[in-house]
């Protein structure tokens, strides 16, 4: 099957926008990156496991300016209290590129 033409032009664009001769490959999906890292392990997008849903960490950081530096750092620090006394593990071997997808993938809500 074919890929939707928004996804042709989406890679397109980041390809044409690296520098002359160094080929970029497309973003892959915060869904993708979910699956690839384990993360359902401890979370669900509707409903607390472990950890909180995807749905309940997006309403509450929802508009706040710092909450990409503020997910990016707990994914890849860890950390523990916000959400209850269950910790999250550091995921420090998970690539900055994946951090930064997953954390714009769950702020979206597109789950």
């Amino acid at each position: 099957a074919r890929p939707p033409c928004s996804a042709v032009v989406s890679a397109l664009a980041v390809v044409s926008s690296a520098p002359t001769g160094v080929l970029v490959a497309p973003p892959t999906s915060g869904k993708k990156l979910f699956a690839k890292h384990n993360c359902s392990a401890c979370h669900r997008a509707d409903t607390e496991l472990v950890g909180p849903a995807l749905r309940d960490i997006a309403k509450r950081y929802q508009g706040k300016p710092d909450a990409v530096a503020i997910l990016e750092k707990k994914i890849r620090n860890g950390g523990a209290g916000v959400w209850g006394n269950i910790a999250m593990p550091a995921h420090d071997t998970i690539r900055e590129s994946d951090i930064a997808s997953l954390v714009s993938w769950i702020l979206e809500g597109k789950f």
